[in-house]
């Protein structure tokens, strides 16, 4: 359990939620037109961030998600990160990225 009274707020919700909106209107911006962006997260951590953008964004869009892996099966990080599960085809790799 987090003790959340040892936690300090670095950015708070409005902040968090002003901050998306800009990232929205620079995408909605600078993304060429009747080009839809392809939006790719880090699951788990990333997938309500990028819920938030998508429904920011004033365009259609598509998504997926990759998956990756440092902890093997311990509980720390090897500061080895696997890619587990990559872009579109949702396939498993065998391979490692540093």
């Amino acid at each position: 359990m987090i003790d959340e009274t040892a936690l300090t707020v670095l950015l708070t919700a409005d902040q968090i939620r002003d901050r998306v909106r800009e990232l929205a209107a620079e995408i909605n911006t600078s993304y060429p037109t009747g080009r839809d962006p392809h939006l790719v997260t880090v699951l788990k951590g990333g997938f309500i961030f990028l819920a938030d953008l998508v429904r920011a964004l004033d365009r259609p869009v598509t998504i997926d998600f990759v998956s990756v892996a440092s902890y093997g099966t311990g509980t720390r990080s090897s500061g080895v990160v696997t890619l587990a599960t990559d872009v579109e085809t949702g396939r498993v790799n065998d391979f490692e990225t540093t």
